[in-house]
């Protein structure tokens, strides 16, 4: 004689809610492990509880389709995670709801509703990890030239400690010391020496450039240092995928000064540095897409 089972709903009605409890933390926790900014963790809460709200009203409609129901309210918290965690959807909400350029005004802090959105270095930290280092290359590019002049800058007080004459800023040498590091970016090398063979001296000649300083019984016809490095100091990336997820980036003073160093701690650089009979100097500095950045620092 077959006997009937019964099964009581409440408890498959708890179990279910139990494990949409768990599955929903674990969804949120996953999202927010990835996330630099306490505004990305504040805005995905109180999208979440506006889920969970919904969830609690239709409750009793929806209590006879468990999984159907846990099944929606997890896609929704996946999609709204996912479209909030993008600059360039705000944008494009932006777009939809005729407010066109309003996140743009709250990054730069033109719009002042909340403080923590108003302060733009907090708001730069929600955008995507590729946006902030392209933002960061082009305030590199925009900069060249404070750039070489900060490093002209730095020499300068390293030969003032030494007790040399400081050295005037070329343009010319700049012109070289320029046409020098976007071949080598250019032509992917890194030498006193391009791929075509061309020298210092060379160089010199093709720019029209006359460099001799009498020292003696020594005729010296200048000198260069190098330098290559990159945009940012250090960078974080997944184990799995190998995707960088944030950057730690120079300002322009600490590059600066990151250059002038490395060639004072190198015997070599160090030595055309504190040469006493240098008059000129010329910074050129190239940057690629990828955030690499060549400097080539040439005297007389």
């Amino acid at each position: 004689m077959k006997k009937n089972i019964k099964i009581d709903k409440k408890i498959v009605y708890n179990f279910f809610q139990f494990l949409f409890i768990i599955f929903s933390i674990l969804i949120i926790l996953s999202f927010l492990v990835n996330s630099i900014n306490y505004f990305q963790i504040f805005l995905r809460s109180v999208i979440f509880s506006i889920i969970f709200i919904f969830w609690v009203y239709f409750e009793k409609k929806l209590r006879d389709f468990f999984p159907t129901k846990i099944f929606i309210i997890l896609i929704f918290v996946i999609l709204f995670t996912y479209f909030f965690s993008s600059y360039e959807n705000f944008k494009k909400l932006d777009l939809v709801l005729g407010i066109d350029g309003f996140s743009e005004k709250i990054s730069k802090g033109e719009i002042k509703i909340i403080s923590l959105l108003s302060n733009p270095l907090i708001y730069q930290r929600y955008k995507t990890t590729e946006e902030i280092f392209y933002e960061k290359l082009k305030e590199f590019n925009q900069s060249i030239e404070y750039l070489e002049l900060k490093i002209h800058e730095y020499v300068n007080k390293i030969r003032t400690k030494h007790n040399l004459t400081t050295l005037n800023f070329d343009e010319r040498l700049r012109e070289i010391a320029r046409y020098h590091s976007k071949d080598m970016a250019e032509k992917n090398y890194f030498d006193h020496v391009s791929i075509n063979g061309e020298t210092l001296a060379d160089r010199f000649k093709k720019f029209n450039y006359e460099c001799k300083i009498l020292a003696g019984n020594y005729v010296y016809e200048g000198a260069e240092n190098l330098f290559l490095g990159y945009i940012y100091k250090s960078y974080i990336y997944e184990k799995i995928s190998g995707k960088i997820i944030s950057y730690e980036f120079y300002s322009l003073e600490e590059f600066a000064y990151e250059v002038t160093n490395s060639w004072y701690n190198s015997e070599g650089h160090r030595r055309n540095i504190l040469f006493e009979h240098w008059k000129n100097e010329g910074i050129g500095v190239f940057i690629t897409s990828d955030g690499k950045v060549y400097v080539t620092q040439v005297f007389c």
